[in-house]
Formats: C-alpha cells, sequence, structure tokens
C-alpha cells in the first residue's frame, strides 16, 4: 500500500497538483504515528499479558477523551 501511495505522491509532484501532493504527505504522517502507537500499545499489552486489567487502565489513562 506505501508504494502505491508513494506513487501517487509522485505522480502529484509530476504535474504539480501540490494540494494533492501536501495531502498525500499528511497522510503518509498519519500512518506512520498510527502504526508507531499501536506499537507501543502491543508491547504495553504484552508486559501486561498476566493481569489485563492493567491494559485497560493504561487506555483508560492514555487515551483522550474526546468531546461528544
Amino acid at each position: 500500500m506505501t508504494v502505491n501511495i508513494s506513487e501517487l505522491q509522485a505522480i502529484a509532484r509530476e504535474t504539480h497538483d501540490y494540494v494533492s501532493e501536501q495531502f498525500i504527505h499528511w497522510f503518509l504522517e498519519e500512518q506512520v504515528e498510527e502504526e508507531a502507537s499501536m506499537s507501543d500499545l502491543v508491547d504495553v499489552a504484552e508486559r501486561c499479558r498476566d493481569v489485563p486489567m492493567l491494559l485497560e487502565e493504561y487506555l483508560a489513562r492514555e487515551t483522550p477523551v474526546e468531546d461528544a
């Protein structure tokens, strides 16, 4: 998937579609951030495997509350 996204970014640059290029750049940054977050969560889950409630506490503490 990343290869396809990178190809789209190259096409946007070649065709001087800077708005699309900027969007794709933002999208890729978000993907990297999400992968890092999930990797961190997996690490925490593995460390508290024997006490699953610790994972729930971690999520409650670390997950931002969204306004309704």
